[in-house]
């Protein structure tokens, strides 16, 4: 009987092998049952070691880098992206090409929206030293810089904000936060877009 050893790292989809903080760890297929505190359907074992012993990943603070992308995964074949129920939302997009490093900055665009003078309007996000294209646009260029420091344990690890979500065009991300796991805020200015409108996300 297997049993399972949770490994506390930063969120990254299955990958056909990937390092946690500074172990190695390579994707096998199993039956097993999967516990609750695993995040992802994603099995692996430890590179190097003699006994069989299974790994799954919960959210924490190790470093998470993937070195191989399988194309059998399920995850590898559907887009990421920010689509919810936001109306018009509808272009696919992925950062798997790019995604090969800790997030290091997230940069949150604000900008007019309908009616609405400062709400998000687009994000890019920085992989190690690689940013990713901007989602959304520059709005008026006006943006939150959000920092983390992976190689010192800081790590992106909580998102707040406010947003209405109507099924319509009248969906809308007004404001945007992220904070480290001890809710220390890691933008400047900590708050991107306008809090006052919508509901808390």
């Amino acid at each position: 009987m297997f049993g399972f050893k949770f490994i506390r790292g930063g969120p990254v989809d299955c990958c056909s092998s990937k390092t946690v903080g500074t172990e190695s760890y390579t994707l096998v297929t199993s039956d097993v049952v999967m516990p609750s505190e695993c995040v992802k359907s994603c099995i692996y074992q430890r590179d190097g070691q003699l006994e069989k012993q299974l790994y799954c990943f919960a959210p924490g603070h190790l470093p998470v880098v993937c070195t191989e992308i399988s194309e059998n995964l399920e995850s590898s074949k559907n887009p990421k992206g920010p689509f919810g129920n936001l109306f018009n939302a509808v272009e696919p997009f992925t950062d798997l090409d790019i995604a090969f490093g800790p997030i290091t900055t997230l940069t949150i665009y604000n900008g007019s929206y309908s009616n609405f003078p400062n709400v998000i309007t687009g994000i890019q996000t920085t992989y190690g030293s690689k940013p990713s294209p901007i989602r959304g646009n520059e709005g008026n260029g006006i943006a939150s810089i959000c920092t983390a420091n992976p190689n010192n344990g800081i790590f992106f690890a909580q998102i707040s904000g406010t947003a209405r979500t109507k099924d319509d065009v009248n969906s809308i991300i007004f404001s945007l936060a992220f904070a480290n796991s001890e809710g220390v805020p890691l933008c400047v200015p900590p708050l991107a877009g306008d809090s006052l409108n919508g509901g808390q996300i």
